[in-house]
């Protein structure tokens, strides 16, 4: 993923507000996937099982999208900036 990571930094170095942050994970489990939509929706992705099967959720609450946005805010000051 990182080496990904790393070739996405490079074919989007034209973009000076396109930023990549990596987060070392080192739990055998999967995180917990979001996608925040401005201020007023977020969706929320999960793996199941042992199958890996994908399940998801699009969230208008504005408490938990207040809430995604701060949690996304804590996983970007722990990432690390690719050069």
């Amino acid at each position: 993923m990182t080496v990904w990571a790393q070739q996405l930094v490079q074919a989007t170095a034209g973009y000076p507000n396109y930023r990549i942050r990596v987060i070392d994970w080192s739990l055998t489990a999967d995180a917990v996937d979001f996608a925040i939509f401005d201020d007023a929706v977020a969706f929320l992705a999960l793996t199941t099982g042992t199958t890996q099967q994908l399940i998801g959720f699009r969230i208008t609450d504005q408490a938990f999208v207040q809430g995604a946005i701060g949690h996304f805010e804590q996983l970007w000051l722990t990432g690390r900036e690719l050069d």
